[in-house]
């Protein structure tokens, strides 16, 4: 499971890569209704926003899921990642993350997403 991004439009390009390696795709801030076509985006989940971590880790140890990769631009503050981490960790989640530049490359994505 990847936690992020927060862009509707990476969340689309990621999500549509993502489902061919079966790994969902939750997003804390993409808002674009296309993103609920399930028949497209059948591993993309979102919560309301950043309040609702709690609740998202929650979800996913009800899921069993055991390990979350959190993608996240340069321009968000690195203490609001820790707190999303912090929060998944209280519940035995894992996490791991990884801040790109404005304009990511992808080449080093395989060292904070597990296949």
């Amino acid at each position: 499971m990847i936690v992020g991004p927060i862009s509707s439009g990476v969340s689309k390009t990621t999500s549509l890569v993502m489902n061919v390696f079966g790994v969902g795709l939750i997003s804390y801030a993409s808002s674009d209704p296309a993103l609920s076509d399930k028949t497209k985006y059948p591993l993309f989940f979102r919560t309301a926003g950043f309040k609702s971590v709690a609740p998202m880790a929650s979800l996913l140890v009800e899921l069993s899921i055991q390990h979350v990769s959190i993608l996240y631009s340069s321009k968000y503050d690195d203490e609001d990642v820790d707190f999303f981490k912090q929060q998944f960790n209280a519940r035995q989640v894992t996490a791991d993350s990884m801040k790109f530049s404005e304009s990511p490359s992808g080449d080093n994505v395989d060292e904070v997403v597990p296949l």
